[in-house]
């Protein structure tokens, strides 16, 4: 149970880290390409309305090249490393 947790944890913080070095690497022009993906999501929030509660739900996932590199990566130092 413990090292599911961990590797959970070690991938997101993976694409996060890829994420954010896409974006800040991605300004750049021989480095754009890190930036290339796709939205998956709902644009549009869906809404419930139960007339004394009303509820948004909205989720938007932006995959990225840099993004998955960093899944990679932190998917490998997990296996060497734990």
């Amino acid at each position: 149970m413990k090292s599911s947790i961990m590797l959970g944890i070690v991938l997101i913080l993976g694409i996060i880290l890829g994420a954010f070095l896409g974006d800040v690497l991605g300004k750049y022009e021989t480095w754009e390409w890190l930036n290339y993906g796709k939205e998956i999501g709902l644009k549009e929030p869906f809404i419930l309305d139960l007339y004394i509660l009303k509820l948004t739900f909205s989720i938007m996932i932006n995959i990225t090249i840099s993004s998955i590199i960093g899944f990679i990566i932190a998917a490998f130092v997990y296996k060497r490393y734990i």
